[in-house]
């Protein structure tokens, strides 16, 4: 708990707001009746994510924010062997996928903390040992550097009138551990504060598969179902349609894409099968979710 508390500040401390760039894509709010419950993805819908694919550019700011990270815990390294851990970090995560493609799991995830402990332990340099607590900091004051989010205007308000509204609420997330405290930090509460249930909650890096694999759905709609709520009566709301769209429309909810950021938002039109599946509705600001939930409290 102590450590989480010194996440939490570090996040706050390195986090700061930027702009959000409009998608240029057209809402469409259909009224979806009878939904009891929402389930959110985080970056990109929850959290604005200014990252994008890995490229030379990103390439090269790993290494300064891995520098960055390690002087932060008080260790000075040449940027040459900075540059080296980034390269083995991104290195053991694409190994790591492999092995586990191997068998038999499609959308595999790593637990970055693990990664993180073998970056460091190379052998082909000098091994630097960090105590977990440790390395989970290394890894949030990378994740700050190379990952910066904000809360998307609104979020936090719909989130409020859901609650209201007595919607249960969860997440089914592509996540790392500090992906709720991300979410704690910035919006100054803790999960279950914000209408959050740790039941109705699915982080991919517990689960060790990632969307668009339909069993990071499974846990959530297993609870929901045994409270008698059924996978029509759930909305679930992504900027994803490969990640977010799609798993959930097989998994039997219903499904708004959040198009509110250009940088964020993945069409994903050259992909035969998303274009097979519409959301049922499409929002480009989070103050729109009162025309697709049409029963929700007018007011925050």
């Amino acid at each position: 708990m102590k450590n989480e508390k010194t996440l939490r500040h570090i996040i706050r401390q390195r986090s700061a707001s930027f702009a959000i760039e409009p998608a240029d894509f057209p809402a469409r709010l259909d009224a979806i009746p009878r939904v009891r419950a929402v389930l959110f993805d985080v970056y990109g819908t929850l959290v604005s994510s200014a990252s994008g694919d890995i490229g030379a550019a990103r390439l090269e700011a790993f290494a300064d924010a891995a520098r960055e990270a390690l002087e932060a815990l008080g260790l000075s390294i040449r940027p040459s062997r900075a540059a080296a851990i980034a390269d083995r970090l991104i290195e053991l995560i694409r190994r790591e996928h492999t092995r586990m493609n191997a068998q038999g799991f499609p959308w595999p995830e790593v637990d970055i903390r693990e990664i993180w402990a073998g970056a460091l332990d190379d052998p082909a340099g000098s091994p630097i040992s960090l105590t977990p607590p440790d390395i989970e900091r290394l890894a949030t004051e990378f994740e700050c550097r190379t990952n910066p989010v904000w809360p998307m205007e609104g979020a936090r308000e719909i989130l409020a009138l859901l609650r209201r509204a007595g919607v249960a609420l969860g997440i089914v997330s592509n996540a790392q551990f500090y992906t709720p405290l991300t979410l704690e930090a910035l919006f100054d509460c803790r999960l279950a504060d914000l209408g959050f249930d740790q039941e109705l909650c699915s982080w991919s890096y517990r689960q060790r598969v990632a969307k668009p694999d339909i069993t990071l759905f499974s846990a959530p709609l297993i609870v929901l179902a045994e409270r008698g709520i059924a996978p029509e009566q759930i909305l679930y709301i992504g900027n994803d349609m490969l990640n977010d769209i799609t798993p959930a429309h097989q998994s039997g909810c219903r499904t708004t894409l959040f198009a509110g950021d250009r940088r964020s938002l993945r069409l994903r039109t050259d992909l035969p099968d998303t274009g097979r599946i519409r959301p049922d509705a499409v929002i480009t600001h989070w103050n729109q979710m009162s025309r697709v939930l049409p029963n929700l409290p007018k007011n925050p």
